[in-house]
């Protein structure tokens, strides 16, 4: 009768045991179900930041263009003053000195956008990488949690 009782108990054990392994294989699987998502929400964010920086980088180049065209208009008119009355030189030197500070302005103001659109883009960024390293710390914790409480399961199968 101690036999079978010792036996009903170690059935029992068992029973326990593979209970208690088979809720921590559903926690891994729905670890690696999250891991997945973060996985691919990340990509995603990859994705966007990374079209975002290329936006930033054309206009960036739009800039840069409407500069060396400003450059070339600006030589174009001090070409047309030299050739002109001295009235009409006055003149075109403060239309060139007005289109110029117009110009500098525009690029100004889009290379001020350009520079918070690419600063919004890091700062983004930056959080996403916190984010993903918060998740990847806590991952890390619950995995060690599981594997402490596997080991604890071990040892007390072991008892």
């Amino acid at each position: 009768r101690a036999r079978t009782d010792d036996e009903t108990r170690l059935v029992e054990e068992k029973t326990k045991v593979a209970a208690l392994i088979s809720e921590a294989e559903k926690k891994l699987a729905v670890q690696l179900e999250k891991f997945e998502e973060e996985r691919l929400k990340m990509n995603q964010e990859k994705e966007t930041a990374a079209a975002e920086r290329a936006e930033a980088q054309r206009k960036v180049a739009e800039a840069d263009a409407a500069r060396i065209k400003a450059e070339k208009d600006a030589k174009m008119l001090e070409t047309l003053m030299s050739e002109q009355k001295l009235k009409q030189e006055k003149w075109m030197e403060e239309h060139r000195m007005l289109t110029e500070e117009t110009l500098e302005k525009r690029i100004a103001e889009e290379k001020s956008k350009i520079d918070a659109t690419l600063a919004d883009a890091k700062a983004k960024e930056e959080a996403r990488l916190a984010d993903e390293q918060k998740r990847l710390v806590d991952a890390q914790l619950d995995q060690r949690l599981a594997e402490m409480k596997m080991k604890e399961i071990e040892a007390a199968r072991i008892r």
